[in-house]
């Protein structure tokens, strides 16, 4: 087996080697940084290829080199120099060889450094540590606030290809091919993004949510948001065909299921007016028809050709590097179309510090989100969604003026700044149905380079999870015109 620094010797000569290859250089710096380079020669080289080549867009030769390190003392400049030579001078390696060293010195600094933090973390448990002149960390707390703290730069590093770059001439012809493969998509009666399920609102959002896009859906207490979300997850699946991860934090996974059951219970197939009800399969208190239909149901949605949809219960103190690595590893299996996390509310900061400054709070928790659906999947992003609760503040504006402002969202003001789609769930009219056919407003409230301001009547039956459109008489629609204009 090589070792770091053969592996090291194998990238180098990759792009030094013949007549130098800026592309091999491109694809070096998009998956590894300096640092994961063992051997302290082959760090010094890779820094000054990369700054040669960002300068000049060329690899810098044995006489450039020199040149560039004339200020060095003698012995270091001619060793670094005499390295180069010999680099430049071995056979270029096969692609695959090349690829593979590349892959090997981020999986071997990967290694090296979680050895470094679990060292390091069990020293902070046992004794303590300065962290610097301020800071002093000491005990279980601590050491996994650090331990999570690395193990998400360290998982930063592995995967720098998460951040592709290019220049954007050369990628000019990608927008032909993601137009082209839209058009397709329309043309077969698809849509480029995930779609909500509620056709007046998706057609308002021409596309639905796209890879590297987040959504946040805001709401009051107990109006519905974990359960539109079951409703999203299930139209995304069942009749979209999208691939769909469902991460639940204080409902438990058994329960999301039953939900989905009871969803998917309100398919026309079924013929089962209004369903079955969420709470009675979960008391066991099913007539004896009721019990046959549900073994169809439950048949049909497993066996059905429907796109995946897997549910994952995050432990008590989840964090997005945790969602991350529960991603990675589900993404072996298939490729996701939609994440929802139920919520990022309850998500634990990476690290705690006695510096409050330090301290990532929620909005630290919601740009990582933003950054992590945005890069994931080597760069291909993620469409990202997750429920919100409004503040009391949005309360009183709910009663007062008919709806919430974008300052309503609790905890923090990055509920509404970071998602590029804000969509609120506004429950105006006074309930009679017992929450079978609950009247709601679907409200856009943001849309980032789209349509905004626009409400959708819906009704909810929170017992299966199930949103539809709701028929407005002449007056309603009249004020919901009005409201649509007070808004916009």
């Amino acid at each position: 087996m090589r070792s770091a620094k053969e592996h090291g010797e194998v990238v180098l000569t990759a792009i030094i080697g013949g007549r130098g290859s800026v592309r091999a250089l491109d694809y070096v710096m998009s998956r590894l940084g300096p640092d994961q380079f063992e051997d302290s020669r082959q760090k010094d080289l890779i820094i000054l290829l990369h700054g040669y080549a960002t300068s000049t867009h060329g690899i810098c030769s044995s006489a450039a080199l020199s040149d560039l390190l004339r200020d060095k003392p003698a012995g270091s400049r001619l060793d670094l120099v005499s390295y180069y030579d010999l680099l430049a001078a071995r056979p270029l390696p096969e692609g695959h060889a090349f690829k593979h060293s590349v892959g090997q010195l981020a999986e071997l600094a990967a290694k090296r450094s979680t050895g470094t933090a679990m060292a390091t973390a069990l020293e902070i448990l046992n004794h303590g540590v300065w962290e610097d002149e301020h800071t002093h960390l000491k005990g279980h707390d601590d050491a996994r606030g650090y331990l999570m703290a690395e193990f998400a730069r360290i998982e930063a590093e592995m995967h720098l290809s998460d951040s592709p770059e290019g220049d954007a001439h050369d990628d000019a012809m990608s927008v032909l091919d993601g137009y082209a493969k839209a058009k397709a998509l329309r043309l077969s009666g698809q849509a480029p993004g995930v779609m909500f399920g509620i056709p007046s609102l998706d057609a308002y959002l021409d596309g639905g949510l796209t890879n590297g896009e987040m959504a946040v859906i805001r709401a009051g207490t107990t109006i519905g948001k974990s359960r539109f979300c079951v409703q999203w997850a299930w139209d995304a699946s069942v009749r979209q065909g999208k691939n769909v991860i469902y991460f639940t934090t204080e409902t438990l996974r058994p329960e999301i299921c039953i939900n989905l059951i009871a969803r998917h219970s309100r398919e026309p197939k079924f013929s089962l007016d209004g369903g079955l009800n969420s709470r009675s399969i979960r008391a066991g208190r099913l007539s004896a028809a009721e019990e046959t239909a549900l073994d169809a149901v439950v048949t049909d949605f497993k066996g059905g050709d429907y796109g995946r949809l897997r549910v994952v219960q995050m432990p008590e103190n989840c964090t997005m590097t945790a969602l991350a690595a529960r991603y990675a590893a589900i993404e072996k299996m298939f490729t996701p179309d939609l994440v929802i996390a139920d919520y990022l509310q309850l998500f634990e900061p990476e690290r705690r510090s006695r510096d409050s400054r330090d301290f990532e709070n929620l909005a630290g928790i919601l740009k990582k989100a933003e950054r992590w659906c945005g890069t994931c999947s080597n760069g291909r992003g993620v469409a990202f969604g997750t429920p919100w609760q409004v503040n009391r503040g949005g309360r009183a504006n709910l009663r007062t003026s008919g709806g919430y402002t974008l300052e309503d969202s609790a905890g923090s003001q990055e509920a509404s700044n970071t998602p590029d789609l804000v969509l609120d769930l506004l429950d105006r009219e006074e309930d009679t149905s017992n929450g079978r056919r609950a009247p709601l407003e679907i409200q856009v409230k943001k849309s980032r380079g789209g349509p905004r301001g626009k409400r959708f009547p819906v009704e909810a039956d929170y017992a299966t999870c199930y949103f539809t459109e709701r028929d407005l008489g002449d007056a309603e629609m009249e004020m919901a015109l009005e409201m649509d204009g007070a808004d916009a």
